[in-house]
C-alpha cells in the first residue's frame, strides 16, 4: 500500500464515492474495507470497461449524479490530474463542497526515506 486514505477529511461512518480506480483508488478502497471506516457506495473510472467485471460498487462516471454520498474522493496522485478530474466534474450536477483531493495521499510524503529506521527509533 502506497497511498493513505484521507481520514482527516472524511467523517467516520460517512458514505463515499471514489473517482479514479488506479493504484490510488484501489489503495483507498482496500483501506475502507479493512478498517470499516466509512462506506464506499461507488467507484468510478474513465476506463470503466477495464473494471466492469470487478465485484464491487463500480460504475461509469455519469453515475456520480445518481448515487447519494457525503464525499466524492478524487483518487489521483498529481495535482494536474486531480484538477483535470475536478474540471470534468464541473459539467455534472455535483456539489463541489463534497469533492475531496489532497496532495498528501502518498506515504512517501509523510514517511522518511528510511522507514525501518523511523519505526525502530521514531
Amino acid at each position: 500500500m502506497n497511498y493513505i486514505f484521507p481520514y482527516n477529511l472524511v467523517e467516520k461512518g460517512s458514505k463515499v464515492a471514489i473517482y479514479g480506480f488506479g493504484k490510488v483508488g484501489q489503495d483507498f478502497f482496500e483501506q475502507i474495507i479493512a478498517t470499516d471506516y466509512c462506506e464506499c457506495v461507488l467507484c468510478v473510472d474513465k476506463s470503466f470497461e477495464s473494471y466492469e467485471k470487478i465485484c464491487l460498487p463500480f460504475g461509469r462516471i455519469k453515475e456520480l449524479e445518481t448515487v447519494t454520498y457525503d464525499y466524492l474522493i478524487i483518487a489521483a496522485y498529481t495535482s494536474k490530474l486531480a484538477t483535470e478530474m475536478r474540471d470534468g466534474l464541473k459539467t455534472m450536477n455535483i456539489d463541489s463542497n463534497k469533492i475531496i483531493w489532497s496532495p498528501f495521499y502518498a506515504m512517501k510524503s509523510i514517511w522518511p526515506n528510511n522507514k525501518r529506521q523511523y519505526l525502530e527509533n521514531p
